[in-house]
């Protein structure tokens, strides 16, 4: 009897889709992680040149 017979074929489509759903979860939560990363990044940056700005025109 084959491996991938019909028997288990929709044992191992669901788990399939699982790893799938698992994958685009932790693709999304790295993206997040990435632009909080990128948007504070930014933040410090704005208020370094903000600061660097106000102290040349006091």
């Amino acid at each position: 009897m084959s491996k991938y017979s019909n028997a288990t074929a929709p044992h191992l489509n669901a788990r399939h889709k699982r790893n799938a759903l698992d994958n685009r979860n932790t693709v999304e939560k790295l993206f997040e992680i990435n632009t909080g990363r990128l948007y504070v990044k930014l933040a410090v940056t704005l208020s370094a040149n903000v600061e660097k700005n106000n102290f040349k025109i006091i």
